[in-house]
C-alpha cells in the first residue's frame, strides 16, 4: 500500500474517531482547507469532494457541497477508499 494511500486512510480514520471534532489540538498535521480555498478547488477534476457524515445525517441534511460524493464515516473506509484514484486530492468534510 503506498504512502500516499496509508496517509489518506490514517485521516479518514482520525475523522470517524474523532467524531468530526472541529476543533484539534496544536499537535494535528492534517491539511485544512478553508471555505475560500475550496471554492477555488471545486472546479478542478483532480478534486474529489466526500461527505463522511453518518448515511442518516446525509440523507435528512439540506445542506450538500454541490458535487460531493457521500461515504458513511460508520463504515470501514478500507470498504470504500479503494474508489478513487490515488492521483486526486481528496478533501473530507461533515457537520
Amino acid at each position: 500500500m503506498s504512502r500516499k494511500v496509508q496517509v489518506v486512510l490514517l485521516g479518514l480514520l482520525l475523522i470517524s474517531l474523532l467524531g468530526c471534532a472541529q476543533r484539534f489540538s496544536a499537535e494535528d498535521r492534517t491539511p485544512r482547507v478553508t471555505k475560500e480555498e475550496l471554492l477555488a478547488m471545486m472546479d478542478r477534476p483532480e478534486v474529489v469532494i466526500i461527505d463522511v457524515r453518518k448515511a442518516s445525517s446525509w440523507r435528512t441534511g439540506t445542506l450538500r457541497i454541490k458535487g460531493s460524493v457521500q461515504e458513511d464515516s460508520n463504515q470501514d473506509p478500507r470498504m470504500w477508499a479503494g474508489k478513487y484514484s490515488r492521483d486526486k486530492m481528496l478533501i473530507f468534510y461533515c457537520d
